[in-house]
């Protein structure tokens, strides 16, 4: 998973520069505001949700994979308010961002209940016999 959040990290720096760089030629058409403001938003989006796999892909809590969600959530949504016909690539970039962040959420929750359930396991296994079953000889 450390590697994978690395990756992905690298991938969503260079998306995030793709999404500023792509519909240039649409600032000469004369919808500056939506095309700014909508792309901004999904870049910053992309690279803030980059920088928190990146630093947090050693960290055993949910957190970061949590604030990257929210992130990627947050601002998918108000930009995708924003997106009209002439932007209907910017729309693939949200969806794309959110399956990102919703995977790695998942991924991290069941890693987590997995490791829960083998450390479990080995506590049950060394505890001694006799503290095993004096529990239940005292119920009658």
């Amino acid at each position: 998973m450390k590697k994978a959040k690395v990756y992905v990290g690298v991938l969503m720096i260079l998306v995030s520069i793709v999404i500023l760089f792509q519909n240039r030629h649409l600032l000469l058409l004369g919808s500056i505001n939506n095309v700014v403001a909508s792309e901004l938003i999904m870049a910053l989006a992309y690279l803030v949700s980059a920088i928190i796999y990146i630093i947090t892909r050693n960290f055993q809590s949910i957190g970061g994979d949590i604030a990257s969600a929210a992130v990627l959530g947050f601002f998918g949504i108000a930009s995708f308010f924003r997106v009209n016909a002439m932007l209907s690539n910017l729309s693939i970039w949200i969806w794309l961002g959110l399956l990102i962040a919703i995977t790695f959420l998942v991924w991290h929750i069941q890693i987590n209940q997995t490791a829960q359930k083998d450390i479990a396991k080995k506590a049950e296994i060394n505890r001694p016999i006799r503290s095993r079953y004096k529990m239940h000889r005292h119920r009658y």
